[in-house]
């Protein structure tokens, strides 16, 4: 019997080691079973003695006092968009173990994946925004009906905030064909319901030369005025440079109505 039990326990240590592939001892191995053990009991009791808002407040609790694991989350994610097959641990991304049902349980992570849609905003960052600028990033729709974290909860469902961030180019050909394809990337949003349009707020933001980003502003006007149009909250943020090219002011923009956009762009000029 003790032979079957370290044969058992052996093999278990062996596909340890070949899933993770790198050196685990006996013990630390043990210390992750007890790491488990010890955190599926706490989010167990958590959920029994606990009503569902003061989890709420746990999870966002967790999602706004770990600042390290919002890039991670936002990088995860978009690996997650670009290869949907990706496992949870790859590409030198983690999750947070609050969102790893082997250490909270299935039902943890859902709460907690349901609180992170409703407060955090879905980033696109500037590397996603220069996929979609030259088309070959995945669809928006795709984005926004990805099951990210394997819970059966997508982002259109939940998401109140989508934040896009966009360098400001020169006016060239090339970069008319680039914006052309962001714009057309991002109006795909209005083929949501409306009532997912109300709920949704878009921060745009941008930054680089001033004529480079009064040139961009312009060019994004008209998808601005459509996107308010809908119901659609949109937030402008301009990251600009100063004489010693070094990043200045942050200015949060009042978008105007589509016809006021050409003295819009003359006042945005003179406050740069």
């Amino acid at each position: 019997m003790a032979t079957k039990r370290a044969a058992r326990r052996e093999f278990r240590m062996s596909t340890w080691l070949n899933l993770n592939d790198e050196p685990y001892t006996f013990s630390a191995y043990r210390a992750e079973m007890l790491s488990k053990a010890e955190s599926l009991a706490l989010s167990k009791a958590m959920r029994q003695r606990l009503p569902r808002e003061i989890r709420d407040m746990i999870y966002a609790c967790c999602l706004a006092t770990s600042s390290e694991f919002d890039r991670p989350l936002h990088n995860f994610m978009k690996m997650r968009l670009q290869d949907p097959d990706a496992p949870p641990f790859s590409g030198g991304f983690s999750l947070p173990h609050f969102l790893i049902p082997e250490f909270v349980g299935s039902e943890a992570v859902q709460e907690a994946v349901e609180v992170h849609y409703r407060t955090k905003a879905m980033v696109f960052d500037k590397a996603m925004s220069f996929n979609i600028s030259k088309g070959s990033a995945p669809p928006l729709s795709d984005a926004l009906a990805l099951d990210y974290f394997w819970t059966g909860h997508i982002p259109a469902n939940l998401i109140r905030s989508l934040r896009f961030e966009l360098l400001s180019q020169p006016e060239s050909r090339r970069t008319n064909v680039r914006y052309d394809c962001f714009t057309r990337w991002l109006l795909s949003l209005l083929q949501l319901p409306q009532s997912i349009l109300e709920r949704i707020s878009v921060e745009f933001r941008t930054w680089g030369k001033t004529p480079c980003i009064v040139y961009t502003l312009g060019v994004m006007a008209d998808m601005f005025a459509q996107l308010r149009g809908v119901g659609v909250k949109v937030m402008v943020m301009v990251y600009g440079y100063n004489a010693q090219q070094k990043f200045g002011l942050t200015y949060t923009l009042d978008l105007p109505e589509k016809e006021q956009a050409a003295e819009w762009r003359k006042n945005i000029a003179h406050r740069m």
